[in-house]
């Protein structure tokens, strides 16, 4: 009789063990789906901010190119007038001028 108590005690620890491990498995395969979900919102966000960044970034760089290339027209008009100005007194003046006659 001993023996049959021993063998029911060992198959119902063996039962409640097995169920537990169970309960335990189903719970903690939630409670890894809401953090997993969790990690994968946290990267999405992250990759959001970080892909908002890079057309901010690349908005100001955008922006700056254009500024550099408005300075380098503005710089070559004025080298332009500049050599204009020094081919017309070259020829004695500017053909528009009331003050210079016109040579042709």
């Amino acid at each position: 009789m001993t023996e049959r108590l021993v063998g029911a005690l060992v198959g119902t620890f063996l039962a409640v063990l097995v169920g537990q491990a169970c309960y335990w498995g189903f719970v903690g395969w939630a409670h890894y789906g809401v953090w997993s979900n969790e990690m994968a919102g946290r990267a999405a966000m992250a990759r959001a901010e970080q892909d908002r960044q890079i057309k901010v970034r690349e908005a100001q760089a955008s922006k700056d190119a254009a500024s550099l290339l408005a300075d380098a027209e503005v710089a070559r008009a004025k080298g332009v007038a500049e050599a204009n100005k020094i081919v017309a007194d070259g020829l004695g003046g500017s053909e528009g001028s009331p003050s210079t006659p016109a040579r042709w």
